[in-house]
């Protein structure tokens, strides 16, 4: 019977251990997202967004000219995050557009220089776009359904 109580204890240490590790799984997104900043992040699963009253006092502090910074994480079909970091100093808006850890995408990661945010509303959502940018581009950065 001693013997059977080891062989049981190491498998449940063994299980428990494995349980543990599940968190940092590669097939957790949310686990790995490696934003050392500590921004405050905002989460599209594709229409579904999560901390969407972060956004909003991202958009009031622009309106009021108070520095801030957020990370948009938008995950692909296939589970990959795709980052938009917007940081804000008073009077610009830097962009940055990652997409290095889209397996499918072309992993290019992109900067921008914007003055401001601008709301266009559709009939079915409002898309928030970057504007008066040092290119030719104004990324889109949240679309939000009504």
């Amino acid at each position: 019977m001693g013997n059977l109580k080891k062989v049981l204890l190491i498998g449940f240490a063994l299980l428990a251990a494995g349980c543990q590790s599940s968190a940092e799984d590669p097939g957790n997104p949310d686990a790995n997202d490696d934003d050392s900043s500590g921004r405050d992040r905002i989460f599209n699963r594709h229409g579904e967004i999560e901390n969407l009253d972060r956004f909003e006092r991202f958009l009031s502090y622009v309106d009021q000219g108070q520095e801030d910074a957020i990370r948009i994480v938008n995950y692909t079909t296939e589970g990959d995050p795709i980052y938009q970091d917007l940081t804000f100093n008073g009077e610009m808006i830097q962009y940055v557009y990652d997409s290095s850890k889209d397996d499918y995408g072309s992993g290019e990661v992109m900067e921008l220089t914007c003055t401001s945010i601008e709301k266009v509303e559709q009939a079915d959502f409002t898309d928030y776009v970057l504007a008066e940018c040092d290119s030719d581009m104004n990324p889109l950065i949240l679309s939000i359904g009504k």
